[in-house]
């Protein structure tokens, strides 16, 4: 039998938590963590271990693994709670490289 994190592991897909951010954005215009934890509790997506919907942080977790969730995430009240890394965004970096790149600067090491 598969552990309780196993079980709950994955229960809730980053882009479906994007979408339904988005969409209660363009409904209220305004979204919070909270309204879409109700959200998930109307639409009757629970944890699996603790029968419960998705709490704020689990939500937030979810959000802050796509980039798109991460621009959602800097525009929210919310923001503080967003831990960027010291190095950066995976895209920014990105993003940093190619304009290296194109300016033809030499790489530090």
């Amino acid at each position: 039998m598969p552990s309780p994190y196993k079980l709950a592991y994955g229960y809730i897909n980053p882009y479906e938590v994007v979408k339904a951010y988005n969409k209660l954005k363009a409904e209220y215009g305004v979204c919070s963590l909270g309204r879409l934890r109700a959200y998930y509790k109307q639409k009757g997506i629970l944890n699996p271990v603790t029968h419960q919907p998705p709490t704020r942080q689990a939500l937030l977790y979810a959000l802050g693994k796509t980039e798109e969730g991460r621009q959602l995430l800097s525009l929210a009240s919310h923001a503080r709670f967003l831990k960027r890394p010291e190095t950066g965004w995976p895209e920014e970096r990105y993003r940093l490289d190619k304009k290296r790149k194109e300016l033809k600067v030499p790489e530090v090491y």
